[in-house]
């Protein structure tokens, strides 16, 4: 075995309180796009939903890059604002169930929306990190 090794072994370097504060939203991120997952199933929503499916994407790209590639709040919003510009505006959709219109209308545009603007929110709400 040769004395420099091509492998170089990776060290966990330990997290800012930012970097903290931006995994932990970004793990509130993916419970919230599950949650929304399972209610837009339950109502009828399927893998044949391009928006749908298009709109999960996108929350679970975010999410992605928030727990791998983010490791600033400010990087965070920007982010947040970024995938927010690609939601769809409107996508209301109400179902007819046993000869009746359903009585929720279904807006994935305006529900994923609502969790990028809590996130935001609660990025908002973050203390400032302090430079000594």
């Amino acid at each position: 075995m040769p004395f420099f090794s091509k492998k170089k072994k990776e060290i966990d370097l330990p997290m800012s309180e930012e970097e903290k504060t931006v995994k932990n939203l970004a793990d509130i991120l993916n419970q919230k796009t599950t949650e929304l997952k399972a209610s837009y199933e339950g109502g009828g929503f399927s893998s044949k939903d391009t928006e749908f499916i298009n709109t999960l994407n996108k929350l679970g790209e975010l999410y992605t890059n928030a727990k791998n590639k983010i490791s600033s709040v400010e990087d965070f919003k920007e982010a947040i604002n970024e995938t927010l510009d690609k939601l769809p505006k409107d996508q209301t959709r109400t179902f007819e169930k046993h000869g009746y219109d359903s009585v929720a209308a279904y807006d994935i545009g305006r529900d994923s929306r609502k969790i990028l603007h809590d996130l935001q929110e609660q990025l908002e709400n973050q203390p400032k990190p302090k430079f000594h």
